[in-house]
């Protein structure tokens, strides 16, 4: 098959678990949160702390470094690209997974860090507005240029992707860029924004078709620290799974079987 995952057996380049909370955070909560790095500083050991000036220009001009708005917690890969990373920004707490494995031990992994960083953001009364997943999948062309086809990676009776794309079938650059908001029960109710970018282009001389999806769910009402993460009620692990299962479905959508089959959507466990 000329169309292959970027790595093989799979083909997710990143995955992005995201808490949005209602206020930008504060100094302190921010001090806090790089004070309690020794929690999780055998997974991410670098701290990067972005240095943000203001510039005055006139008779007297100056660049007077603003206030910290955020902190980084990373750990890299052999090749120097960041393996994992945990962000604190303005009012976005973020965890980049860029090993993808299967889908338990990378949630468990991401969430673990979600629940020891956001305690401390939350202290001040600070509350999650928005919770999202994104997937980025990545495949790559291996035929000769004169012989790409996307029926090789898209199903032809797929009702996400519009009939004009295939005109252009044998063109290795197009994209395809929608989304919308679904009504549908989840763990935590809200809006639940399901967006999907797909480009096709060209990277180091290669023809890849990446997938970047995007589900984030707006909450009706926000939600403090304990009623995602507490032990009793806390309700993050089955909104996940709801937003991991609800991306599955998505991407089956547009995938040809044998696609599926090759990075294992087919089977009940990923």
């Amino acid at each position: 098959m000329p169309f292959e995952p970027i790595y093989g057996h799979h083909s997710v380049q990143e995955v992005v678990f995201t808490l949005i909370f209602q206020r930008p955070f504060d100094q302190k909560s921010l001090q806090d949160l790089q004070a309690a790095h020794s929690e999780w500083k055998a997974e991410l050991p670098k701290i990067e702390i972005p240095q943000i000036f203001h510039f005055s220009i006139g008779p007297f001009d100056s660049a007077e470094q603003a206030a910290q708005s955020g902190i980084a917690f990373q750990s890299f890969k052999r090749d120097g690209s960041i393996d994992w990373r945990l962000l604190a920004n303005m009012q976005t707490l973020v965890v980049n997974c860029a090993t993808y494995t299967r889908w338990a031990d990378v949630w468990g992994r991401a969430r673990n860090l979600l629940a020891s960083s956001a305690k401390h953001l939350a202290r001040s009364g600070n509350v999650v507005a928005s919770i999202s997943l994104q997937y980025i999948d990545t495949f790559k062309w291996n035929g000769s240029a004169k012989s790409y086809s996307i029926d090789n990676l898209i199903r032809r009776d797929s009702r996400y992707f519009p009939e004009a794309l295939w005109d252009a079938n044998n063109s290795p650059l197009w994209h395809l860029h929608q989304g919308s908001f679904r009504s549908k029960e989840l763990a935590i109710g809200g809006k639940l924004l399901d967006r999907m970018h797909i480009d096709a282009t060209e990277e180091d001389g290669t023809s890849i078709v990446r997938f970047d999806s995007l589900l984030r769910l707006d909450a009706f009402q926000p939600a403090a620290y304990m009623r995602l993460f507490g032990p009793v009620d806390g309700k993050i692990d089955n909104l996940m799974n709801e937003l991991h299962a609800i991306n599955k479905s998505s991407i089956l959508g547009y995938l040809v079987d044998s696609m599926a089959e090759q990075i294992g959507m087919r089977r009940s466990v990923v």
